[in-house]
């Protein structure tokens, strides 16, 4: 994901946290530079943040359950609808590629 224009965001023993801004609904991606400090800002005009996380959590019967949970930031309200139809597209495939992960 780094290669990908994520960001490192956090690493803890049981969960990772990588982000990424830029306008993820273009062919391209048109994704931005990012880095920790900079993450926490409004994302620019135009564009969105994603903060994805990778969780485990340790059961009692010596069970792991993994978790992954992504959050979107737009910076307006006219980002906000273009991801919305972008989100509407994806969201199946998104959906599935969650359920396939070991």
């Amino acid at each position: 994901m780094a290669l990908g224009g994520f960001v490192l965001l956090a690493d803890e023993p049981l969960e990772v946290v990588l982000g990424v801004t830029g306008r993820f609904w273009k062919l391209a991606g048109e994704i931005l530079p990012s880095d920790p400090a900079s993450f926490r800002t409004p994302p620019p005009p135009g564009t969105a943040r994603a903060a994805v996380n990778f969780l485990l959590i340790p059961r009692p019967d010596c069970t792991t359950l993994a978790s992954t949970d992504t959050r979107i930031l737009c910076a307006d309200d006219r980002t906000r609808r273009i991801f919305g139809w972008y989100w509407r597209v994806i969201r199946l495939g998104s959906g599935a590629t969650r359920l396939a992960m070991p």
